[in-house]
């Protein structure tokens, strides 16, 4: 089996340090998506695949004097099994 698959996932991350004193610093994550290649092996009702592609996410970074907001691209790779309870619903 060849693929393509991707995702795109919103997020609320915010993290606060007192670290930057005499102001607060606060960096934050919107969002993150990916795009990978999928590859496996179907044995009856279970695919065991290898995945990798590009990721891509949002940062933003700000003091009581400055504002920054970046997206940057990273990548992933990871491996797993998908088994099928029916024709139509699966669980990896």
């Amino acid at each position: 089996m060849v693929g393509l698959e991707g995702d795109f996932d919103g997020q609320w991350l915010d993290g606060k340090s007192s670290a930057c004193l005499p102001v607060n610093c606060e960096t934050k994550s919107t969002w993150l998506s990916t795009i990978r290649g999928r590859f496996g092996y179907a044995a009856d009702r279970v695919l065991f695949y290898l995945t990798a592609g590009g990721a891509f996410g949002n940062i933003e970074a700000n003091t009581a004097t400055t504002f920054q907001s970046e997206s940057k691209g990273g990548w992933t790779a990871g491996a797993g099994l998908e088994g099928a309870f029916t024709d139509h619903w699966t669980a990896r």
